[in-house]
Order: structure tokens, then sequence, then C-alpha cells
């Protein structure tokens, strides 16, 4: 129904042929409005295979505004949960803040994001985590609500010689509404992956 409002789940599943020489997906991003306790944007994610995958996961609000998006998320900060058990791996609130900040700013770049200002609100994280399923819960500050924008890219692992785990299912929940704020869901095959072969990584 035409702007219509409501809860939704969008899912995208990698279900590419090629094994792991084959292009693969490794960015997913949903932006959405971003609201207080139930109504806060959530994205999951699998990391399947035998050998750990470094994460890159970034919640967007601030910097949004210098690309033209209204009403905007002020202070996002992100947390990720393992699901099998519930608990909080880490959380960030200011992404430059933390001792990874140059490495999250690399890692950005390569995987083509669009840069965070080093004094902006913007929250990430970079990540190495086991084959599993994590969600990555997006809310605002003192339960300020906007718009905001949540991303898990995939990156090179620390594993030379061995194709690693892939992160195959990209499940992700918001609350959606009419335009300009209506849930939004896009991902990108890896630029790597078409350039390297599996040993190389």
């Amino acid at each position: 129904t035409p702007n219509a409002n409501g809860v939704v789940l969008i899912e995208v599943y990698d279900v590419t042929q090629g094994g792991a020489a084959g292009p693969k997906a490794a960015n997913v991003s949903t932006r959405g409005q971003v609201g207080t306790g139930a109504d806060q944007l959530i994205a999951g994610f699998v990391v399947t295979g035998s050998v750990s995958r470094r994460m890159l996961i970034r919640g967007a609000g601030p910097t949004l505004a210098a690309l033209g998006v209204p009403g905007v998320l002020a202070d996002p900060q992100l947390r990720l949960v393992a699901q099998a058990s519930g608990q909080v791996i880490r959380s960030n609130d200011n992404w430059a803040s933390g001792e990874d900040a140059t490495i999250i700013s690399s890692a950005s770049s390569a995987a083509g994001a669009f840069p965070f200002g080093g004094n902006s609100r913007d929250s990430a994280m970079i990540v190495m985590l086991p084959p599993g399923a994590y969600t990555v819960q997006l809310s605002g500050v003192n339960n300020a609500t906007g718009v905001g924008i949540v991303r898990s890219t995939t990156s090179i692992p620390d594993v030379p010689g061995i194709f690693p785990g892939r992160a195959l299912q990209f499940p992700a929940r918001g609350l959606a509404s009419a335009p300009p704020c209506n849930i939004r869901n896009s991902s990108r095959p890896s630029p790597w992956a078409r350039s390297r072969s599996p040993t190389a990584l």
C-alpha cells in the first residue's frame, strides 16, 4: 500500500555459484528511520565456513546530512550481539574515539564506503568474528531518533592461503515509512573478490 507504515524484515542471501573464486556479496547497507526500543534499526548477518571473518560494521547518521538526507540521527550508537548467546560483543559511540580509528578509516576506504569525518558522531567498529549468527543494533544516544544507515562489510581476512568463511545472509529489520525515510537495502559485490584468487587472500 502506498505510504503505509509498519515494521518490515528485508533479507539478502548470497547464492552465487562458482565456489571460492566466484563473485560474492561484500557490502550490505540498510537505511531507515531509527526509533527507540523495538523500533531501533536492526541488521543481521551469518558468517559461514570454518574460519573467522573480519567484519567492518558502520552506523551512519550525521554524515548523511552532508549527502542530502533530511532528518538524520544526530548521534548513533552501535551494538554487536551474538545471536546464540545474546551477549553484546562490542559497542561503539563515536567511531574516531577508539584505538582502531585508523584501521576503520582504511577499511572503509578499501570497501568503497563514504568517509566519516574525524570529529563526526557516526559509529563504526571492525571485529574478527568466528562462524555464527550476529545482530547489529543501531539506536540513538539518549533515545534520540532520526534517519540512519547500518552497513556490514566483509573485509580481507588475516588468513593467507586459506579461503575464509563468507557472510552469506544479511537480514535487516526496521520501521518502514513514506519517503524520504522508507527503509532501503543495497548490496554490491566485493571489488577484491573479482581480482584475487583464494590463495591471494
